[in-house]
């Protein structure tokens, strides 16, 4: 799943370049938890039944009522839960949020849009974690909430919940100026305005890149099953130190990172051949992924598959084909899965180079230049946005809206079995 990725160059936009753009927000997929923005009372006929589970499912995009006034600069998709930051520097939360990860104090749950209150700056982009959330403002500054036993909110303490967004002060003391964030599996990353990178959380499988294996406790498994191994504030990742990075994202326990030439370097879990190498290697450091096609524009990665775009507009994939989430057809559902490979299909499909690109928990979703949308994996829960369930283990388009209109957009952003789309219009 697509986590926290920001696609970006690190900048912080000026507010007064948005006035006048209002965006329209489509949605579709499993909606039961609120995730979408969907009200329950939008959703409500049986048209939105599934018909085996009666859970709540949207088969196609649908329009987010509660944010047809607002102007969208970035969406974030966490497990269970959404943020939404607007141009004006507001961000919205909705979905389930035990931990406090909504931000929005003791509600653990919000079935339709609702504001984070409590940022006393305007919010620029944001990034969302299985169960914590990371907000970077105007000045640079981080905020984080929700879950924090492993160190993953950088705020120096361990605790099982912060319920209000808090500013990470580490940094702010350091005077790191903080332009973009990544948040996956207990742990996050942010990158700062000279293209410096920072970690904290969960060290475990090399997810925080500062060269160090975690283990040695007690027992046996602990180096597996134990999170002893953290940092609770912003470490500086040294070995990137000379690198000009302009892009992150992180997947359940692994990152990537581009630098301004468009070389890939990754580092954590290698689970999954995330890295595209033939063995399934945990990477405790930074490495550069020279065997990867590149140059890059954007790298992310799903429930156990990696898709990546490269500067050209071609869309490559690589990991475990499973319900045809790599989109090389069925006749390659055994491909080696540590093998890159080109998604012919959108080639033939896509009218206009690719510039966008979305991982799902077993789906994938791509944008070409023109705005059309092309989807394919998992149909479960009208993940797909085709109006229907099946699995598509190639490339199609999303032809239209619920409302049988063309479905024209900017930019896509996938959760465990739903999708956001946004279109920014005068």
């Amino acid at each position: 799943m697509q986590r926290g990725v920001v696609t970006t160059r690190h900048q912080v936009f000026p507010t007064v370049g948005w006035k006048g753009i209002r965006s329209i927000v489509y949605a579709w997929g499993n909606s039961d938890g609120g995730w979408t923005g969907h009200l329950p009372s939008e959703v409500a006929g049986k048209e939105y039944e599934d018909h085996v589970s009666g859970a709540i499912s949207v088969y196609r995009p649908k329009i987010v009522a509660s944010l047809e006034n607002k102007s969208i600069r970035q969406v974030a998709c966490g497990q269970g839960f959404t943020l939404f930051v607007t141009k004006q520097g507001q961000v919205y939360s909705s979905g389930v949020g035990r931990y406090g990860q909504l931000g929005l104090g003791a509600l653990k749950q919000a079935e339709g849009i609702t504001l984070i209150d409590s940022i006393p700056e305007r919010v620029v982009t944001c990034a969302a974690g299985d169960r914590h959330s990371l907000f970077v403002t105007e000045q640079g500054h981080v905020y984080s909430c929700g879950y924090g036993k492993r160190g993953e909110l950088g705020l120096g303490t361990t605790c099982r919940r912060v319920e209000t967004p808090q500013r990470i002060e580490s940094l702010a003391r350091e005077q790191v100026r903080i332009v973009q964030v990544a948040a996956g599996h207990g742990f996050s990353v942010a990158l700062s305005d000279t293209g410096k990178l920072y970690s904290f959380g969960s060290a475990n499988e090399g997810r925080l890149g500062h060269g160090e294996v975690p283990g040695g406790g007690w027992f046996p498994w602990e180096s597996f099953h134990s999170h002893r191994n953290k940092e609770t504030v912003p470490r500086l990742i040294r070995s990137l130190e000379k690198e000009q990075i302009e892009y992150i994202s992180c997947g359940s326990s692994h990152v990537f990172a581009i630098n301004k030439d468009g070389v890939a370097f990754g580092w954590g879990c290698g689970r999954y051949h995330c890295f595209g190498m033939h063995q399934e290697v945990d990477l405790v450091q930074p490495q550069a992924l020279e065997h990867l096609p590149g140059p890059w524009k954007q790298l992310v990665s799903g429930g156990a598959h990696t898709l990546g775009l490269t500067r050209g507009g071609q869309v490559w994939t690589w990991g475990v084909n499973h319900f045809g989430c790599l989109g090389v057809g069925e006749q390659n559902q055994q491909v080696f899965p540590g093998e890159p490979r080109m998604v012919e299909k959108l080639l033939k499909i896509a009218k206009e180079p690719i510039q966008w690109i979305a991982a799902g928990w077993f789906f994938s979703m791509a944008v070409d230049s023109e705005g059309h949308v092309y989807s394919w994996g998992r149909g479960h829960a009208g993940a797909l946005g085709t109006g229907e369930e099946e699995d598509k283990w190639e490339p199609v388009a999303i032809v239209s809206n619920e409302r049988g209109e063309p479905l024209v957009v900017d930019r896509i952003y996938a959760g465990f079995n739903y999708a956001i789309a946004v279109r920014d219009e005068k």
